[in-house]
């Protein structure tokens, strides 16, 4: 059973305020008698069996209580058997304010003689001015039947062996698809028997509890929230521990409420805790519960924000009603045949099995087409690789396909489903399976991989050009409008361009398996600058920028000194600097040893952590000889042009 097992089942801290809505009362020792209320088991009531009803025998009501401990051991034994065994009708409304808007769901449950159920269920949303509006309407019915399931064994004629086993099978389906769900649990006899049989809880249903897993399990519902109660540190700090009781016609009724406060976590704000719950119970059955829990967080000088949680339940004992009537079958939603699977990656996007980027880690298998087409809950998860016939392509590693390399394969896949004689089985799947570089859809070229787009006659420089992505395979052509001028060569990355003779010529590159994608630079080419050049063109000359506030003027005197001149626009004083420059052999000037700090250094060691570079000389479209210069300081270039 187990291998069938396997496969089918593939508040903060500060300072507390306290007030009590109503007084606590507590017995040091009690027990809950039939009736739903407390009985005092100490030795001097032993004898006095009038509290059982809450009147003395003078005739007087008296006070009835019952401890959130006892209550929580009521509706966990005895409310929740009788719920199991007699409940023929539920009711559960669950609301949710936040401010003045509200959204009520309400599910209405049907216990059949047969232990099925089936439910509907309604959500609506209240707006400010009481305006409401249906978001959403539900099914659901549970029925429970015997599957035909193959256990992964075969009998002495080599055939499947099929065991028959009772199961317990669940439809939710919502006007909102996304809510919708499946489930399906084996049904057991024992605990035991789950455990030999690999089972964990949520995975089974108990024989004897079939009829309460089709209820709304509103006695534990109930319970649950008062363990919320015993469990809180606040409530405990409330000494409220204790329900007051009040005998009604159809039972007891029980009631409590506590509030506290704490500081938030805003500094200024104070959230307000309120709970309040009552519940009526007669002969040890539940009849009727609300619990509401209200926060409110308020500030001096803000509307408080108000938060409403609130619960109520209602159970009917009547006699059953046989068996459901409607149409809905939960069989109808489970998946028992897949018919087309296609690729999808990590985040569900759809691959081309034909085309797989070799840049993609995993990629998963996704039922396109299956049988019955309304199926709930088909998702990449149903389907499990268990082999590849090339794993230098695509390896299967954890039940995941890997890509490993370029190559074709074919994948197995597995998933449970049934056969033609409705038996629920193992099914295989295969796919072939082609992992491709990527295609180019770009190319990258480095950044200003040309200083100001000008070479020096006869200079080379060498950049990063790219097919985008990096992972596509890199086939750039490189042309030049006119290879006199500039010539230029492309290899593995990197082009790398010459200056043939003066003049402009535009540099393209392209993808060779797809020509349409392109790019280009226009440069040009003048003179090299070197030391000759530097001496005739740069050396005592001044060249000159405009700043908003004043005008730079900078000249090149011989042995790397240099002078500076700010000339102030708004006629205050002038200042008269130093600075030292060398020119390398790469026609690049680096500038140091400012007496006054203009943000022109290119010595990494005048910044903490600024980008610094040389300056570079080139003759503009006006012919006039610049020096542009990168200012860390400010982000920018400034282009200083020569004046004389």
């Amino acid at each position: 059973m187990k291998k069938i097992i396997q496969t089918l089942l593939v508040l903060t801290s500060g300072s507390l305020l306290f007030s009590c809505a109503l007084p606590a009362t507590s017995n040091e020792s009690e027990s809950i008698n039939s009736s739903g209320n407390i009985e005092d088991t100490s030795s001097s009531n032993q004898s006095d069996t009038s509290k059982d009803s809450g009147t003395s025998s003078s005739g007087e009501q008296e006070e009835i209580s019952m401890s959130f401990s006892n209550a929580y051991s009521l509706l966990m034994n005895k409310a929740r058997e009788n719920e199991r065994d007699f409940a023929s009708s539920e009711t559960k409304i669950e609301k949710e304010r936040k401010n003045d808007f509200v959204t009520t769901v309400e599910t209405k449950n049907k216990i059949y003689s047969d232990e099925t159920s089936s439910l509907e269920q309604k959500t609506t949303k209240e707006d400010s001015k009481n305006n409401t509006k249906t978001e959403e309407s539900a099914s659901g019915r549970s029925l429970y039947q015997i599957d035909k399931i193959e256990t992964g064994e075969l009998n002495e004629e080599n055939k499947p062996i099929v065991g028959e086993y009772p199961m317990y099978y669940f439809a939710f389906l919502s006007s909102n698809e996304s809510n919708s769900y499946v489930a399906k649990k084996f049904v057991v006899d024992t605990e035991e028997e789950a455990k030999n049989g690999g089972l964990a809880a949520g995975e089974y249903v108990l024989a004897s509890e079939k009829s309460y897993e089709s209820s709304l399990k509103l006695s534990e519902d109930l319970a649950s929230y008062l363990a919320s109660l015993i469990t809180s540190q606040y409530v405990i700090q409330t000494g409220i521990t204790s329900f007051n009781g009040v005998e009604k016609e159809n039972g007891i009724e029980y009631t409590m409420g506590l509030s506290y406060s704490y500081d938030g976590d805003l500094g200024n704000d104070t959230i307000t805790m309120k709970e309040e719950c009552t519940f009526l119970v007669s002969e040890n059955r539940l009849i009727e519960y609300n619990y509401q829990t209200t926060l409110t967080d308020s500030a001096e000088g803000e509307d408080p924000y108000i938060k409403i949680i609130s619960k109520e339940g209602k159970i009917t004992y009547e006699e059953k009603e046989n068996s459901y009537t409607g149409s809905l079958n939960p069989n109808d939603y489970f998946l028992t045949e897949i018919d087309e699977i296609g690729i999808v990656d990590g985040y569900g996007n759809e691959v081309d099995k034909n085309n797989i980027s070799k840049k993609l880690y995993y990629v998963f298998a996704k039922p396109l087409s299956y049988l019955p087409k309304n199926a709930i809950g088909v998702s990449k998860e149903v389907l499990t690789p268990i082999s590849s016939s090339n794993e230098n392509a695509i390896a299967i590693a954890n039940e995941t396909m890997e890509i490993k390399g370029e190559g074709k394969t074919t994948i197995t896949l597995t998933y449970f489903g049934k056969n033609e004689e409705n038996i629920w089985q193992n099914k295989t799947k295969t796919i072939d399976l082609i992992v491709e570089r990527p295609k180019g859809n770009g190319i990258y070229i480095q950044t200003d991989p040309v200083p100001n787009n000008i070479i020096g006659l006869g200079k080379e420089i060498t950049f990063d050009v790219d097919v985008l992505p990096l992972e596509a395979i890199q086939d750039i052509e490189a042309t030049s409008s006119d290879s006199k001028i500039i010539s230029v060569t492309w290899n593995n990355g990197k082009a790398t361009i010459k200056g043939e003779g003066l003049g402009e010529a535009t540099i393209t590159f392209f993808i060779k398996s797809n020509t349409a994608i392109s790019k280009s630079i226009t440069l040009k080419c003048q003179e090299a600058i070197d030391q000759d050049w530097f001496n005739s063109n740069v050396l005592n000359h001044t060249f000159k920028v405009e700043k908003t506030t004043y005008t730079l003027k900078l000249t090149f005197l011989e042995n790397g000194n240099g002078q500076a001149k700010q000339v102030m626009k708004n006629n205050s004083d002038d200042f008269d600097d130093t600075f030292s420059y060398q020119l390398d052999n790469e026609g690049k000037l680096s500038l140091t040893n400012w007496s006054h700090d203009y943000g022109y250094s290119t010595d990494p060691n005048d910044y903490e952590s600024e980008t610094v570079e040389k300056a570079t000389i080139f003759i503009n479209a006006n012919g006039k000889i610049c020096i542009k210069i990168y200012r860390p300081l400010a982000y920018t270039y400034d282009t200083f042009e020569r004046i004389d």
